[in-house]
C-alpha cells in the first residue's frame, strides 16, 4: 500500500486557507497579537494566536495581505 501523495495545488490552498483564517482572527482581536501572560481564556487565546503568527512568519507562509494588514495594525499600535 503506498501512502497519499498531495498535490502541491492542494497544499497551496491548505496554506491560504490557514492564512486567511489567521488574518480573521486578528482582525477580530483588533491588533497584532502579543505573547500575553496569565491564564484568562482572552490571554491563553492571543498567546495561541500569536505563536501561530510567529510560525507563520518564520516559515514564510505569510500572504502579501496579511505581512500588509499586520504592518498597518502595527503601525496603528505605535502611531
Amino acid at each position: 500500500m503506498q501512502p497519499k501523495v498531495r498535490s502541491s495545488a492542494g497544499d497551496a490552498g491548505q496554506l491560504a486557507r490557514r492564512c486567511e483564517q489567521l488574518l480573521a482572527e486578528i482582525r477580530n482581536l483588533g491588533r497584532v497579537p502579543k505573547r500575553v501572560r496569565g491564564e484568562t481564556p482572552g490571554g491563553v487565546r492571543e498567546r495561541s494566536l500569536a505563536k501561530t503568527l510567529r510560525k507563520a512568519r518564520d516559515a514564510g507562509h505569510m500572504s502579501a495581505e496579511l505581512l500588509e494588514h499586520l504592518a498597518d495594525l502595527e503601525s496603528k499600535e505605535i502611531g
